[in-house]
């Protein structure tokens, strides 16, 4: 590597941490109920060993019934021994997550025998493209995930790889596996493509790591059968009003054709297609984005035009080599497969659940760009840099200009100031907050600090619902109540949001 290209490299490097620590800590201005859930968890484990379920050091944290699994929480937790508790703490994982996947992405595309130049631009695209932006400024598991998991395929995909690098692989793995369920779906497909692209008839080169990887594989899936079971029930196969239609489906054929295409197998396909063509669709991937709204900047998506138009192209490229050489293949597999953890579920296209399938689609753009001849190649890829610089320009001056006084009714921005209001200007009072979501128990609890000990004592929860998720009813002198006329007539004091503001109301 050229001394110029490294100093690109630390350039990007540089340029990718400002953009995603700067003002971090009030952009977006609170956290959201997840990041409260990792945060207040992390800060119990911290201070006691024990969620706020009394758990000690727990294998998963069950939280709101979600059951998140304890890659980050334990990570939290050990920064709060030696930073303060903070929503910049909360979501400097994700800060640093982010970084790194610039730093990983040069080599990953180096892996796959692109030139210099060709791995300095995605190492930019992946500096500069909204989804990393986004979700690095976020606590997102999925994000510390998505690295973790890219830098195990990395290390799998070198010239020649070794017992070294294959056990730092399978270590990467095992960590983004405990921090997000996608890389444990991912791993059955990613050990497929590997025994693939290594040669099927040499076993010497994959049995080992895919061993192990296969090992690794069965024991999560059967330490964390509580994450997989409660996250079963958010899934096409276990939707009540899907099931409707697969019998209505069912009955609307007779005969053979019944059994032919009135099938279950059909059925979920006529379901899953559309999801894929939607996933790659420019809807979902620039304009509008999926259907979560914190996800992405209102009115603006994942990626930037340039970028995604390069990456169709790149894509088309890429289904003419698979038959040509083992790496095409592998991240043919791979990205494909990468799409099975959203398009399964009831609100896909998501881009949480999509992050590595964004990751490898932005990479296929490099197979277009491969095509450029020598002599116009560093022209092109200069207009390229150039444009792409253009639209993320715009993009930061709409993240960091614009979206401050645009952020999502539902994150209900103002909570954290109106909670320590109340607690100083209303300190004996009994209070009851409108919360018909259920989750402001533990912004309250985050927010205020409040002591284990106190919360242990205090915390009331509601039975599950039909998915299993339990919402707060009470903490301390804090009652949550899903309408104004729920309210106890010794809560003096009534919050509630309305007209997209936190109203205090005195009786």
């Amino acid at each position: 590597m050229q001394k110029t290209n490294k100093i690109i490299l630390a350039v990007l490097i540089l340029i990718g941490f400002i953009i995603r620590i700067w003002n971090v800590q009030t952009l977006p201005q609170i956290l959201n109920r997840d990041e409260a859930a990792l945060a207040y968890n992390g800060l119990l484990l911290s201070q006691t060993g024990k969620d706020e379920f009394q758990r000690s050091f727990p294998l998963t944290i069950e939280s709101f019934g979600d059951y998140k699994l304890p890659g980050y929480p334990y990570t939290l937790a050990i920064l709060f021994k030696l930073l303060p508790a903070s929503d910049f703490t909360v979501r400097l994982p994700s800060v640093i997550a982010g970084t790194l996947l610039i730093i990983i992405s040069f080599y990953f595309a180096k892996n796959f025998k692109f030139k210099d130049e060709l791995a300095l631009l995605f190492s930019f695209f992946i500096a500069i493209s909204p989804i990393f932006i986004f979700y690095s400024r976020i606590a997102f598991e999925a994000n510390v995930a998505l690295t973790l998991f890219v830098g195990a395929i990395t290390l799998l995909t070198i010239k020649k790889p070794n017992l070294r690098t294959d056990l730092g692989a399978f270590i990467l793995t095992l960590l983004a596996g405990l921090i997000y369920n996608t890389p444990l779906i991912l791993l059955p497909f990613l050990i497929v493509a590997l025994i693939i692209s290594r040669g099927i008839r040499q076993p010497k080169k994959w049995l080992p790591i895919s061993s192990l990887l296969t090992a690794l594989f069965t024991i999560m899936f059967l330490s964390l059968a509580s994450i997989s079971s409660q996250k079963s029930g958010i899934t096409i196969f276990s939707d009540e009003t899907i099931w409707q239609e697969s019998v209505r489906h069912y009955d609307s054929y007779t005969g053979i054709s019944q059994k032919l295409l009135g099938n279950k197998y059909i059925f979920y396909l006529t379901k899953i297609w559309p999801k894929i063509l939607e996933s790659f669709s420019m809807k979902f991937l620039v304009t509008n984005g999926g259907s979560h709204p914190w996800h992405n900047l209102p009115g603006h998506a994942h990626l930037l035009y340039t970028s995604y138009f390069i990456s169709c192209l790149g894509l088309l490229v890429l289904l003419r080599q698979i038959l040509l050489n083992k790496k095409s293949i592998f991240i043919f597999i791979m990205l494909f497969s990468a799409l099975v953890p959203s398009v399964i579920t009831v609100d896909s296209p998501h881009a949480t659940r999509s992050l590595l399938f964004i990751y490898l689609f932005i990479f296929c753009g490099l197979y277009f760009l491969t095509m450029i001849t020598k002599k116009h190649f560093k022209n092109v890829l200069l207009i390229i840099a150039v444009l792409i610089t253009i639209e993320a320009s715009r993009y930061l001056y709409l993240y960091f200009s614009k979206y401050p006084t645009t952020q999502p009714a539902s994150l209900q921005v103002g909570y954290e100031q109106i909670i320590r209001e109340l607690e100083q200007n209303y300190p004996q009072t009994n209070i009851a907050i409108v919360d018909q979501a259920g989750f402001q128990y533990i912004l309250t609890a985050w927010y205020l600090k409040t002591p284990p000990e106190k919360f242990f004592s205090t915390i009331i929860k509601q039975l599950p619902d039909r998915i299993g998720f339990k919402y707060g009813q009470q903490l301390t002198r804090y009652h949550f109540i899903a309408h104004a006329n729920d309210r106890d007539e010794s809560e003096t004091i009534l919050v509630e949001w309305r007209d997209n503001k936190w109203q205090v109301h005195q009786f």
